[in-house]
């Protein structure tokens, strides 16, 4: 993220007739000389089909604004970034790569690719009935297939919320049988049903719910000292650290979305063979809450 100067300029737009639509324009000429460093009226004209004589004003309108922005190069007759400035609007690259890939072929600059996922959802059904049982606090009745039993089971259970990670969805729920809270698979669930008559256990029993912990990441062990300075970069650590506050019953989840629960669990928090090129400096902390997982 960038800085964006004060919100003076922001706030002459946001008075100004059709100020929204002005600003969204501006916004897009400013990102355009940010990221791509040159700007074409025409570019304007195709993005927000608007009249030549309108992008003018617009381009005209940023220049005021944003005095030292953009210059015109009359021999390639385009605009183009006079340098460093004091941005405007606040700059957040994934999200212009993001809307960068859904221009128009002829203003598309690179490309952002996603590398597709299969994640395991939840029906929307479901989502229903576990946010009015939520809202009703009335514990629900399930049928749940666990893959390490041949037939499903019947259990009780009140769901307090719905866990979206990189792989998959769960619901974290106090099962009554089991009498502590687990994560319960949504596409396991293959009935669920309202049972009034059972207690309701709220979120607020869910100590490892509630209770916060920190991860604290360093570079690998393994790495070159020009190494470890790259990692610290890729991983945004400070003095060789980068903390993430996680919810207790979260642990898991995030360290595997890095591929350090085998770290964490067996290697001193030192990955063995897929090692990213960072270690977790608290394994010994950690390790509680992912071995049984």
């Amino acid at each position: 993220m960038c800085e964006a100067m004060s919100n003076q300029s922001l706030e002459i737009l946001d008075s100004m007739r059709n100020g929204t639509v002005v600003r969204q324009r501006l916004q897009w000429i400013e990102d355009r000389l940010w990221w791509v460093g040159e700007l074409n009226r025409s570019d304007l004209v195709e993005r927000f089909g608007i009249s030549p004589p309108q992008a003018t004003n617009d381009i005209g309108l940023y220049q005021k604004l944003v005095p030292n922005a953009l210059k015109y190069d009359s021999k390639n007759k385009h605009y183009v970034c006079a340098g460093e400035f004091v941005p405007l609007f606040p700059k957040d690259h994934e999200l212009w790569l993001e809307d960068s890939s859904a221009e128009p072929p002829g203003l598309r600059t690179i490309q952002l690719v996603s590398a597709n996922t299969i994640k395991r959802g939840i029906e929307p059904a479901l989502v229903r009935i576990v946010a009015r049982a939520l809202r009703g606090r009335i514990p629900l009745r399930i049928r749940y297939q666990h893959m390490r039993a041949p037939d499903p089971d019947e259990r009780i259970v009140c769901p307090h919320a719905i866990v979206r990670t990189e792989v998959r969805w769960h619901l974290r729920a106090w099962d009554e049988g089991q009498r502590c809270f687990v994560d319960l698979v949504p596409t396991r669930i293959t009935n669920a049903t309202p049972e009034p008559s059972a207690t309701w256990v709220s979120q607020e029993d869910d100590y490892e719910w509630n209770r916060m912990v920190e991860i604290i990441l360093i570079p690998s062990r393994r790495l070159t000292e020009n190494q470890r300075r790259i990692a610290e970069v890729e991983y945004q650590m400070t003095e060789g650290r980068r903390i993430i506050q996680v919810r207790a019953c979260m642990v898991y989840y995030q360290l595997s979305a890095m591929y350090l629960v085998d770290a964490v669990r067996y290697h001193e928090g030192q990955p063995k063979e897929r090692d990213l090129g960072v270690a977790v400096e608290n394994w010994k902390e950690l390790q509680p809450l992912v071995m049984e997982i």
